[in-house]
């Protein structure tokens, strides 16, 4: 069963884990309002095991949010509603409160009571998740995620969260990933890809500019819905082992094992969002990402948060539209 599986998984695997940074100068490593999670998948092959933690000292109500993603997903809203006292701490598998076989991304964010979708001012909440991937034939790869924190500002109670610098704090503009490892050799990397602008009918357009280890760059743009989770080569057939050695790179990197595997770097920013009708056009649209990178057969995982910079013309990401238009 796939319960009885994390017990022995974790055994296994109980040394990895999140590995997270100051994402620049934003809030995302404080506690927040609005907590977002990258990643849930309810199928058999993946699980996560989601927490969220009050750190204040009052009971707060959380409203959690399921957006179901994939190429084709629906990216519509599913909701439910749970109760944290103060210094109080809720851990669920992700399948034990959602039963459809999906997979996409979750937000939480704090309510004025049971049932209310009205956003609340109380920035206490912290959260992370482990995430559990089966690989048939090869083993189970484990790597945990922090969420993503939104500080609120001057809320609106009206139940759309716009991550806008004003209602909470901003969405990023620009993601930096320091480091990739060159794809179709001994890593295997995947990106967790999330549209945060226009909602359920948007398709988000982003660059993304990939560097070797001796500053070359190329150039690509990916487009997607709400949520997708692709192979990095998918995303970019620039990072190709091969085709990074035959690029202009430092024979010499990376230090220790040059001639292994090749390295680079990442940027992506958002571009715009347009609606699957083509009648409704978003300029600066606000993406995110988690690159997760897997080695030696799919035994050994990581993943952590990008960097990123925010800027003020990057103010149109909000949680979450159900409307043509994307409008809140």
């Amino acid at each position: 069963m796939k319960f009885k599986a994390i017990a022995i998984i974790a055994l296994a695997c109980v040394a990895m884990g999140a590995f997270s940074v100051d994402a620049s100068a934003s809030a995302c490593r404080n506690p927040a309002s609005l907590l977002v999670f990258p990643h849930y998948d309810t199928g058999i092959q993946e699980m996560s095991v989601i927490t969220i933690t009050n750190t204040g000292m009052d009971s707060q109500w959380i409203r959690l949010v399921w957006i179901e993603g994939g190429e084709d997903g629906p990216c519509f809203p599913r909701d439910m509603w749970i109760e944290l006292t103060r210094n109080d701490t809720f851990t669920f598998l992700d399948d034990a409160l959602f039963f459809a076989d999906t997979r996409g991304f979750v937000y939480a964010y704090v309510v004025d009571d049971e049932y209310s979708v009205a956003e609340k001012d109380a920035d206490c909440l912290i959260g992370q998740e482990l995430v559990f991937t089966s690989v048939p034939g090869q083993g189970t790869v484990t790597y945990g995620i922090n969420a993503v924190g939104f500080e609120a500002l001057n809320l609106v109670a009206d139940g759309y969260l716009k991550l806008d610098g004003v209602e909470y704090s901003l969405a990023p503009k620009t993601l930096y990933f320091p480091r990739f490892f060159g794809q179709n050799g001994p890593f295997a990397s995947h990106m967790i890809l999330i549209n945060l602008t226009g909602g359920m009918y948007f398709k988000a357009t982003a660059e993304l500019l990939v560097f070797n280890d001796n500053e070359q760059a190329f150039s690509d743009v990916i487009k997607f819905r709400c949520w997708e989770k692709r192979p990095l080569f998918d995303v970019s057939s620039s990072t190709d082992n091969g085709y990074l050695v035959g690029s202009n790179q430092n024979e010499d990197e990376p230090v220790g094992f040059a001639n292994v595997v090749e390295t680079g770097w990442l940027k992506m920013t958002g571009i715009e969002a347009v609606n699957t009708y083509f009648t409704h056009f978003i300029p600066n649209a606000s993406v995110y990402a988690v690159l997760v990178e897997t080695i030696g057969g799919a035994n050994y995982g990581s993943a952590d948060l990008p960097w990123q910079i925010e800027d003020a013309s990057y103010n149109n990401a909000a949680l979450w539209s159900t409307k043509v238009s994307g409008e809140q």
